[in-house]
This record gives structure tokens, C-alpha cells and sequence, in this order.
């Protein structure tokens, strides 16, 4: 006589072989969209993002500046001469003159009358399961009041991370706003003789020990094998910016980094996923 299997303890052998077979087939490496999917949108707009967020990528990164009238808008340039054909000064702009602004057309006539986006709009906008990589943009402190209360009013909060080359501006941050992860931004010198990046040494993670830092984000050109282990043994995390290229996009995945910033996430997917990462 067979005897019948327990419905609940079925139901929990099931769940346990879905999480294993949904944990062995998850990316192992993250792709974060530059500037959302800027390979084929204006950088740093929702129609960027929204581009972003239909791939498979797991994360978007933007730029923010404090505006003339202490709104934070997303912006790489201090200045908005390059995607706007309009010189403004962002820091002595106000937000209503800089919205007025085209920063789409830059890029083709169907993204025509894409605005500066404030960084509000991109929280309230992200899907709930993206993460959003956030560069401060900036020379002092003075965004870091305005940013903390923007991201704890944020119901997305948990799905930010701060990013800077700014070390002093990230260490404080962090201090300030201790809950959401921290990468440095850096990179290495090339060398004057070959021209290439000159790789890595231990100073960067001593410094992200130092300012109490979660990990770094390093100029991809830079990085070794021997770095990323050296990371990771620190308890750090290591991303890479900016890849473009498949192959060298491959063997950082190889060398076990844990995300690739880049222009083109759905490149670099279908580069990875060939390669089994």
C-alpha cells in the first residue's frame, strides 16, 4: 500500500528545487545600463531608462547635479551645452529653466523633447526589481543633505547604490546614508610608454577599507585576476565601468567581477550568455 505524500511537505520540496533551479540559471555577473540604454537613446533620459528596463540588465546608472535651486537633476555635464545646444551652468540654473530644455534631439528626431529628468522621477518610475547605480556629479558636500531625504522619501530606496570618484564626497555620504551600498569610482594612469592602463595595486581597496566603503568601480582596463580576488578577500564588491566589447566584457566575468557597466547591456547579455555567465 502506498502511503500517501504530505501535500505541504510536497509544496516545500517543490519550492526548494524551483529556488536551486532559478539560483543555478541567474546571471552570475550583473550589467548596469550607462546612462540607461545609451547605445541607442539620449543618455541620461527616461527614454534611456525605459529602454533599459526592457533589457536584461539588472541595473541603470545616472548623473546627478544640484541645480541653481537646490532640486537634484540627472545630468553627466555640469554644463548643458553638449546634449542641448543650450549653455546653462546646471549649479547656478534653476530646475524650471533647465526642464525647458531639449536633450533628445541630440540623439534623432524621435526622441525629440526629451528633458533633464530630476531624480525623483527616475525612483518613481524603476521597476521594483532594477537597481539604480547614482553618481554624485560633484566638488563639495553640498547635494548630500538634499539626496538623503530625496532616497529615504523613496519607496525604491533599497534598490540604490551610490557611486563617486569623489572619495571624500563618498565616504561622507556614506556616513551619512550608511544603508545604501558605496563604490568608489577610480581609475589607474596608462603608462607613457605603451600606452596602456597601468593595472592595479592594493591602494584602492585600502581606501575603500578606510572610508568604510562597500566596494569599488574600476576603470575596466585596469583590472587583474589577482585584483579581483584581492577585492573580494577584502569582503568588497568589484564592478567594472564602461565595457563595450564582448570579449573583454567575457573574460572580466571570467576573472569573477561582480557587474559591467556599459552602453550596450544587450551586446554584452548575449556575449555573456553565450560564454555561460
Amino acid at each position: 500500500m502506498n502511503t500517501p505524500i504530505n501535500s505541504r511537505f510536497l509544496s516545500i520540496i517543490t519550492s526548494g528545487i524551483l529556488a536551486t533551479f532559478l539560483s543555478m540559471n541567474s546571471s552570475a555577473v550583473e550589467l548596469i545600463a550607462h546612462r540607461g540604454y545609451s547605445a541607442i537613446a539620449p543618455e541620461n533620459t527616461l527614454a534611456s531608462f525605459r529602454e533599459a528596463w526592457k533589457t536584461d540588465a539588472e541595473a541603470i546608472e545616472l548623473d546627478i547635479h544640484l541645480t541653481g535651486d537646490k532640486k537634484i537633476i540627472v545630468s553627466h555635464d555640469s554644463n548643458t551645452r553638449r546634449t542641448s545646444g543650450k549653455d546653462y551652468e546646471i549649479k547656478s540654473t534653476p530646475s524650471k529653466i533647465l526642464r525647458t530644455l531639449d536633450v533628445g534631439s541630440f540623439k534623432g528626431e524621435k526622441f525629440k523633447g526629451e528633458k533633464l529628468p530630476l531624480l525623483e522621477e527616475v525612483l518613481k518610475e524603476a521597476p521594483k526589481d532594477k537597481k539604480i547605480f547614482v553618481e554624485i556629479k560633484a566638488s563639495d558636500n553640498k547635494m548630500l543633505p538634499y539626496l538623503k531625504k530625496i532616497l529615504n522619501k523613496s519607496d525604491k530606496k533599497s534598490q540604490v547604490v551610490i557611486i563617486c570618484f569623489n572619495q571624500d564626497i563618498l565616504g561622507k555620504a556614506k556616513e551619512m546614508m550608511p544603508a545604501f551600498p558605496a563604490y568608489w569610482l577610480h581609475s589607474s594612469s596608462r603608462d607613457t610608454i605603451t600606452n596602456t592602463q597601468i593595472k592595479y595595486d592594493m591602494m584602492p581597496i585600502q581606501i575603500a577599507l578606510d572610508k568604510k566603503l562597500d566596494g569599488l568601480d574600476s576603470y575596466f582596463e585596469g583590472v587583474t585576476p589577482e585584483f579581483v580576488k584581492a577585492v573580494h578577500d577584502a569582503g568588497l564588491k568589484l564592478y567594472i565601468w564602461t565595457c563595450d566589447d564582448p570579449q573583454k566584457a567575457v573574460k572580466a566575468a571570467a576573472d569573477g567581477v561582480d557587474g559591467i557597466t556599459t552602453n550596450n547591456p544587450v551586446l554584452l547579455r548575449k556575449a555573456l550568455n553565450k560564454a555561460g555567465y
